[in-house]
């Protein structure tokens, strides 16, 4: 069939398509219980969740554990809980002869929770089903479990797979002893006296496994108000002694210090997915962002004037020379992530992913390089800077780095970024003295210290899920919407490369909305 008849069934369906899908993501299904729910799409799947005003995930993980608990409870169930990898969610032991009732409980919980059977080796197997009218095949060795829940704010925000909890099955031997009938690699057989008090831990399982971090982790973020009147004029009378021979690309450009609402997204991010970081630190001009809690004793905001060994490098516009006085913070926690405040954690992230438990950092290699040729006027900052610490360790241990590294969290250690102050003083003072990136810089807090940490071995290869994207580029921005269905990235850095031909007007609405359809739910950081 051709022709306009062919065209107008098309359209048809087309706009049946649509008008379902819309229909599908606005329907509020009803209130069972008091309940809000809706349809919903999470990680690219569609499901039934339940609504929440305010989501929080840490709060909702903890929820459905003592849901859990309290269902094994009430029917004074045997149950004992198992120390896992830190990348598992919380993991729980029953007896198999108790397996019938567990599975008649977990179908009573309600429409929006969901079950998976777990393979031997402890992997899902993808056969999802609602325990509400899909009950779990009776001969399982285990499951994952999760209640899917969406915020009030906006439905694409919301619980999923990786807020899944597990309950393992142990058969019981003829000598009584309990053998774990999925793999959960910590330990596959129990005495009934290693147990002790129903709901715990083991005894003998109860000190911190080897593979989870026990150490605290601080968090240090650089940020600048570029629209603060005093702030600009100071950056005018500076930029009037820069030498045009001896700088970057771009080391002068509006766009580099126009601020998007990242750093407030970058923390909600942190707050949803990062609540293991024990302190967050915001260095900054002696700036404040206006939407920060003047009382809130998570955050402290750091002027560069407390940092900066000698005050005549002040102001600076460098964030070179910001970052080699990052260490210098009062207080500081040894084991500290860095981040620009373009970076946001893309989903539930463990502190394991960037260090190991022996205190080891991990850094994150990019398959691209760093040419041979020397540093150049108009070169990009981060090739210049990653030149000059290349040349600079190259002298010192005789080993070349050409390698670049991912735009995301730098894992770092107080103690070894000090102690490469003290190899290279000079290096980190002409850096300090540089009020715009210039080619002598090093990035003291990037390239220079990951390659030296390397080289020590304080810190070795990793691995991460990552997303680095243009929001000025039409190409790039067009990705955003397939972040925001599948939300796959552990780190997203949404860094405004300001393209020749981009309307920073339409970049800046691109990125807030962005920013505020991934992460919608305001933190108890913010001002009310």
């Amino acid at each position: 069939m051709t022709g306009p008849r062919r065209w107008r069934q098309d359209t048809f369906r087309e706009l049946i398509r649509l008008r379902r899908r819309f229909a599908a993501r606005r329907a509020v299904l009803g209130r069972p219980g008091g309940l809000a729910y809706r349809r919903a799409e999470l990680d690219g799947t569609r499901v039934l969740a339940r609504t929440v005003p305010g989501l929080r995930l840490p709060e909702h993980a903890a929820s459905v554990t003592e849901r859990l608990r309290k269902l094994f409870r009430d029917r004074d169930l045997l149950y004992w809980q198992l120390p896992v990898r830190p990348d598992r969610r919380p993991t729980f032991g029953v007896r198999e002869r108790d397996r019938p009732e567990v599975l008649r409980l977990i179908v009573s919980l309600g429409p929006a929770w969901y079950a998976e059977p777990l393979r031997r080796s402890g992997d899902r197997t993808g056969a999802v089903s609602r325990p509400a009218c899909g009950p779990l095949p009776s001969a399982v060795r285990g499951f994952a479990l999760w209640e899917c829940c969406v915020a009030a704010e906006d439905p694409g925000f919301g619980t999923g797979e990786d807020h899944r909890i597990e309950v393992h099955f142990w058969r019981e031997e003829p000598d009584q002893t309990l053998v774990s009938l999925v793999d959960n690699q910590t330990v596959d057989r129990l005495r009934p006296a290693d147990l002790g008090p129903s709901g715990s831990v083991p005894p003998a399982l109860a000190a911190r496994p080897a593979h989870a971090v026990g150490f605290p982790i601080d968090l240090v973020y650089t940020w600048v108000d570029g629209a603060d009147p005093a702030w600009q004029r100071d950056r005018a009378a500076a930029a009037d002694a820069v030498d045009p021979g001896r700088a970057t690309e771009r080391a002068d450009d509006p766009a580099r210090f126009t601020d998007h609402d990242e750093l407030r997204h970058s923390l909600r991010s942190v707050e949803q997915y990062a609540p293991w970081i024990n302190h967050v630190w915001i260095v900054t001009d002696g700036q404040r962002p206006h939407w920060l809690r003047p009382d809130d004793d998570w955050v402290t905001v750091v002027s560069h004037k407390e940092l900066w060994p000698d005050p005549a490098g002040l102001p600076t516009f460098n964030s070179h020379a910001i970052e080699t006085c990052l260490h210098r913070i009062p207080g500081l926690a040894e084991h500290y992530l860095y981040l620009n405040d373009d970076m946001i954690f893309g989903r539930p992230v463990a502190p394991e992913l960037f260090f190991h438990p022996n205190g080891i950092g991990k850094f994150f290699a990019s398959r691209l390089t760093v040419d041979l040729l020397p540093p150049a006027p108009g070169e990009i900052a981060s090739t210049t800077a990653a030149k000059n610490a290349r040349r600079l360790l190259a002298e010192r241990f005789g080993m070349i780095n050409s390698g670049k590294y991912f735009h995301t969290a730098v894992a770092t250690r107080k103690s070894v970024i000090t102690a490469l102050e003290a190899e290279f003083p000079e290096v980190f003072a002409a850096t300090r003295r540089a009020r715009f990136r210039t080619t002598d810089d090093v990035a003291a807090a990037g390239s220079f210290y990951l390659g030296y940490a390397y080289a020590v071995g304080a810190a070795v290869p990793g691995t991460i899920a990552y997303e680095y994207v243009d929001p000025s580029n039409s190409v790039d921005a067009q990705r955003l919407g397939q972040l925001l269905r599948f939300r796959t990235p552990d780190s997203i850095c949404l860094n405004d490369g300001h393209s020749p031909d981009a309307d920073p007007a339409r970049t800046d609405l691109v990125i807030k909305d962005f920013l505020r359809r991934y992460l919608p739910v305001p933190g108890r950081f913010e001002k009310d």
